[in-house]
């Protein structure tokens, strides 16, 4: 959930009435990021790390499961993966507070949360202090144990959004690497932290759910307000979940690719895509009440969310030229059909996006594919025996299932409960927990 600090109101997570209103002036600017900053010509895509506003995260939804913008949340998923963490000995006592007492010798599980709308290196920069400062608890409660212990390293269970975050955190720690288009070099930084990294249902080359989030908006259900174009706009995590232009996303009626530079403003302005949508005027002003021409401080602000996003994405798929220092474990699913291409139906500059033809599907979760959770580089692409995925996979789990039911499945607790118990690194310490909540 995220709460304003300020009142102490939940912004978002409360479905029952009591939350922020989206639609309406005062909710939209609540729980969007403040995209006023962005007045000038070129709002720097630097400065996107740093925006703030008085919203926090405070823990996982408790009432209803939600999966969209290429990110999950649900108290299921949640409960599930902690779960299945207590069975192996490994307790937090976050899911239902005060319910059950592990008593004080147990330290060994930890949850990370955090405000899933920001940078993916506003999140890194949280999850290092986090891992810093539970490092030092570790410590310190090993000293009054009297136990020692060669290194103290990390376990990381990260789902969804979470996935990214952590390994952004495992190859730069809480660097930006972002302020260039040249492709950074990646450094391990996180190493000294992490052990292994579970990913549960990655979006690692990105969700087509996310930018079709991106370009209509998004409403959970009829009963529930619609989260306007205008509204997601200001979110820098959905920019850096969109799918990589390069694996031919973009298709005509025939099925031919359509080259498309998904990271240029010009595209979305010209053809009237997202927050330059059409309907989106009235919302433009509710965030800008200020701007003399809300179109043009919102252009300078999404140029720079997409220069931030494509630098993101190099970061994020560039090729390492030194051997991870962690175990990378991947839990996917190629059950579901899910999102993978996109129709453009009309002429450059009148473009409309078409996302509902089942054709444009391909196995997954249904909101990630196989594919990009693999990372797989054969998307769209000429085959090439030597060409696969950058990310050093020590296993691949296939289970059953969407994006929200990978962790309920028996196969799953399984399988994770052997990767943590079957063989330990020595040193480390189990259970921080990146979650998507």
């Amino acid at each position: 959930m995220l709460v304003d600090a300020q009142t102490d109101q939940i912004v978002w997570g409360a479905f029952s009435g009591t939350g922020s209103n989206p639609n309406s002036a005062a909710g939209i600017r609540q729980l969007a990021l403040p995209m006023q900053k962005a007045a000038g010509e070129k709002f720097p895509p630097d400065d996107i790390a740093d925006l703030q506003d008085s919203i926090h995260a405070t823990g996982p939804l408790q009432k209803i499961r939600l999966d969209v913008l290429g990110m999950a949340f649900s108290v299921d998923v949640y409960r599930q993966i902690l779960q299945t963490l207590g069975v192996g000995g490994f307790r937090d006592q976050v899911v239902r507070p005060g319910q059950i007492d592990y008593g004080s010798e147990h330290y060994t599980c930890f949850t990370f949360f955090y405000d899933w709308r920001k940078d993916i290196v506003e999140n890194s920069r949280q999850l290092d202090k986090f891992l810093s400062e539970t490092a030092e608890y570790v410590a310190t409660e090993d000293k009054k144990r009297g136990i020692r212990r060669k290194e103290l390293r990390f376990d990381v269970v990260a789902h969804s959004f979470g996935g990214l975050i952590a390994r952004y955190y495992l190859r730069y720690g809480a660097a930006d690497v972002c302020k260039s288009d040249d492709p950074p070099r990646v450094d391990w930084q996180g190493g000294r932290y992490i052990s292994r990294l579970i990913l549960v249902g990655a979006p690692n080359t990105g969700a087509a759910e996310a930018l079709q989030s991106l370009l209509n908006g998004w409403q959970y259900s009829w009963l529930m307000p619609r989260f306007q174009p205008a509204l997601i706009a200001t979110f820098p995590s959905v920019y850096q979940i969109m799918p990589r232009p390069r694996h031919q996303i973009f298709t005509d009626a025939s099925g031919s690719a359509v080259e498309v530079d998904l990271y240029d403003v010009d595209f979305w302005e010209r053809n009237n895509q997202g927050i330059f949508s059409a309907g989106q005027e009235k919302y433009l002003r509710y965030l800008l009440p200020e701007a003399q021409v809300p179109r043009k401080t919102a252009r300078s602000y999404v140029r720079a969310m997409l220069i931030r996003a494509r630098r993101m994405h190099k970061a994020l798929d560039v090729s390492p030229e030194k051997d991870c220092p962690a175990e990378i474990y991947l839990f996917t699913s190629n059950t579901v059909p899910t999102r993978n291409r996109v129709e453009l139906i009309g002429a450059p500059g009148l473009y409309r996006a078409v996302f509902e033809d089942k054709d444009l599907y391909a196995p997954g979760d249904g909101t990630v594919t196989t594919a990009n959770a693999l990372a797989d580089e054969r998307q769209g692409r000429p085959w090439k025996p030597w060409v696969r995925t950058n990310i050093s996979f020590t296993g691949i789990y296939m289970m059953e299932g969407d994006h929200l039911e990978i962790t309920s499945s028996p196969r799953f607790t399984n399988n994770l409960l052997h990767i943590l118990l079957a063989m330990p690194p020595a040193g480390t310490v189990p259970g921080a927990n990146p979650e998507s909540n």
